[in-house]
């Protein structure tokens, strides 16, 4: 896939340099130069500094890879690999199925602090 095409003046200046960093790592992951596909965040977080002058913490990066893949930009992670990358369309449907997971998990949480709260009244 061409990510390339989602570098487009819809994106902040930190979003772009977030996603050519990612796609450079997606690229010499395909030409198998033995590098992981993932940039870890502390790493994606170093590069943006050193190489675009870019000061980030690690709560704004997430912020932005979720505004990111909000705006349709395939780029994100998921718990079973460490760090951010570019995705294919099986990993989007993977963290589309944990995120509906863990709303699951955060509205069974509420119904039972509900439950709680209603006993003692």
């Amino acid at each position: 896939m061409d990510y390339r095409k989602y570098l487009t003046e819809n994106l902040t200046p930190t979003e772009t340099a977030i996603l050519e960093t990612l796609i450079l790592q997606n690229e010499n992951h395909l030409k198998k130069l033995r590098e992981d596909k993932s940039v870890h965040k502390k790493d994606l977080i170093l590069y943006l500094r050193l190489h675009y002058g870019i000061h980030i913490d690690e709560r704004t990066l997430r912020e932005k890879i979720r505004l990111m893949f909000q705006k349709g930009i395939p780029v994100g992670g998921h718990s079973g690999k460490a760090g951010y990358y570019v995705l294919e369309e099986e990993e989007i449907q993977r963290i589309i199925n944990e995120d509906r997971s863990r709303c699951r998990c955060l509205l069974d949480h509420a119904h039972s602090g509900d439950k709680m709260l209603s006993r003692r009244r």
